[in-house]
């Protein structure tokens, strides 16, 4: 029996454009957290298509470009750049390719919505959400709040 489909689409709004490095910043967030466990399951890794077909259609809408690759060759391409840098290296990468708060704070959104999106929690996904916390310069406090704001969103 498939797993239903979590909208973890639906958990956040762009405002303001993102640049090309900052669309897959936040995708790396994301596929860091659902890679965590060296597994990418069917349902996540459809919920990142969702995630990035939302992120591009909304940056376009606020006037940023879409997202460059196909998502096959971007999760490619992040699956070889954690295999060079590790996962701690690359959570630091994305960190630095996201020096606004409002990028940070989206991309602990993002990271949030996508560990919930196979309806299962594991120790290493718990481990890069503090490490995450912990990159993106978020207070503990903010964190929570934003973890609170996608559940709550997810529950509507």
């Amino acid at each position: 029996m498939p797993s239903p489909i979590v909208p973890v689409e639906r958990t956040f709004q762009l405002t303001d454009p993102l640049s090309q490095p900052e669309l897959e910043a936040l995708l790396e967030a994301a596929y860091l957290v659902v890679s965590s466990d060296r597994q990418l399951r069917e349902e996540e890794e459809a919920a990142l298509g969702r995630i990035a077909d939302r992120l591009a259609e909304q940056n376009r809408a606020v006037g940023g470009p879409g997202i460059a690759p196909p998502l096959e060759n971007l999760l490619v391409e992040l699956g070889e750049r954690k295999n060079r840098d590790g996962q701690n290296g690359r959570i630091e990468a994305v960190a630095a390719a996201l020096p606004r708060p409002t990028t940070r704070a989206l991309a602990y959104r993002v990271a949030c919505a996508i560990s919930l999106s196979d309806l299962e929690t594991h120790d290493r996904e718990f481990e890069i959400d503090l490490a995450l916390i912990s990159a993106l310069g978020l207070p503990q406090e903010t964190a929570d709040e934003i973890a609170a704001e996608v559940q709550e969103s997810l529950a509507a």
